[in-house]
């Protein structure tokens, strides 16, 4: 040890941030050993374990402090948490319904997420299930192979398109996604966060394992997909990343080449955060009704929610002609105009009589708040008020399509 520089009535203490661990202080100094451990504005003292104290380094600017039992000193500093950008990351919201057998590539089952799917004898059915990995979900979304082996696969997967506006917190910075994921299959599933529709962005594909069959597990996954954005480039309101889970991503990517009948996996809790460590789950809308009021952004669905087979659904519109009804149709806040419009089970009503419909198609003059229809039809009487009417079904619906 140098003695050098000793000063009168010094004492030697403990000093893990010394060339030589040690360092002088003063012996009447009541805060000797506190002095000689923190060196720095902001540096906190800790312990690395029991009565050993520790310096814990200052954070920059804007981080906050939070336990993690796998750091050193039990803490660490955190950027503070982001939103997650994935939209019903929980399968909290089924408008089109719970169950899709023969599921079709771009098909839709829980909101926002659709099927990714190509190869040979590829038959998904899509469905919401109760098997959960915790008290913070109620529904997870499952694929499951129902019949026959599917081969040559270069797709098998459920997506998510992310528009432009949510994605901006991300660029340029390190990201995390996060999730629980249950299937028969163990080995490497793929993953892939497709970050290209900006200048800089990358498509990350790669793989994760399944090590239990049956079994949830939570999985993390470092995102470097928006890491080196230089620029956003997609339109604000236009798919700005994807994001794919499942057998196989990518094309010729991560995943398996084979899938056998009875294959399943599943999944709930999908997270995309900034920052490096993922923290917990947390609803992209915030709440259950911030939640759908995201899902509707995308896809509105009115739907007979009565006890009444002939529940009438929506507002009157008028006959333009004996053949054509155009009808207003207030919706949520969506992200455009909708694109398209399904339906099923209505017929008009106009408390006199009720035309059949032929066909719905949207007119040019929607806007985000308000879809406008023409409803095609026969003897219908010119000027008359009409609106729709489940055709003596319970199951009857109009919906709005917004979807990237």
């Amino acid at each position: 040890v140098d003695l050098k520089g000793v000063t009168t009535d010094q004492v030697l203490a403990k000093n893990s941030n010394s060339d030589m661990d040690f360092k002088w202080v003063t012996s009447d100094d009541a805060n000797a050993i506190q002095n000689a451990i923190v060196d720095a504005k902001g540096d906190l003292i800790s312990a690395s374990a029991a009565d050993t104290p520790a310096r814990l380094a200052v954070g920059n600017n804007g981080e906050t402090l939070v336990a993690d039992s796998s750091a050193s000193t039990g803490l660490r500093w955190q950027t503070p948490k982001t939103v997650n950008v994935a939209i019903n990351g929980n399968m909290d919201i089924w408008q089109r319904g719970t169950s899709f057998a023969s599921h079709g590539s771009g098909s839709l089952s829980a909101d926002r997420w659709e099927a990714t799917l190509a190869g040979t004898s590829i038959n998904v059915t899509a469905s919401q299930q109760t098997t959960v990995p915790n008290s913070v979900s109620k529904f997870s979304l499952r694929y499951l192979q129902a019949s026959g082996n599917a081969t040559s696969v270069t797709e098998y997967c459920s997506r998510q398109r992310i528009e432009q506006s949510f994605v901006l917190p991300l660029l340029g910075k390190a990201c995390i996604i996060s999730f629980w994921y249950r299937s028969n299959k163990t080995g490497s599933h793929g993953i892939r966060i497709y970050g290209s529709y900006n200048t800089g962005g990358t498509d990350q594909v790669t793989t994760f394992t399944v090590n239990a069959t049956d079994t949830w597990e939570y999985k993390t996954i470092a995102v470097t997909a928006f890491s080196a954005v230089t620029s956003p480039s997609a339109g604000f309101t236009d798919a700005g990343a994807l994001l794919d889970i499942g057998f196989r991503v990518g094309g010729s990517g991560a995943g398996f080449t084979s899938v056998s009948a009875n294959d399943y996996f599943q999944f709930t809790q999908v997270q995309l955060e900034v920052g490096s460590v993922a923290t917990p789950f947390a609803r992209a809308g915030g709440t259950l009704a911030g939640e759908l009021a995201a899902c509707q952004r995308y896809y509105y669905r009115l739907a007979n929610d009565s006890d009444s087979n002939f529940d009438l659904i929506g507002l009157f519109g008028s006959a333009a002609s004996t053949t054509s009804i155009n009808i207003p149709f207030p919706t949520p806040q969506m992200r455009i105009a909708a694109s398209s419009v399904d339906y099923a089970n209505l017929r008009l009503a106009d408390l006199v009589g009720n035309p059949a419909i032929s066909a719905i198609a949207l007119m040019a003059n929607g806007n985000p708040t308000t879809q406008w229809i023409s409803v095609t039809t026969t003897g219908a009487t010119q000027y008359r008020p009409y609106c729709l009417q489940a055709n003596n079904s319970t199951s009857a619906y109009i919906g709005f399509s917004a979807e990237l």
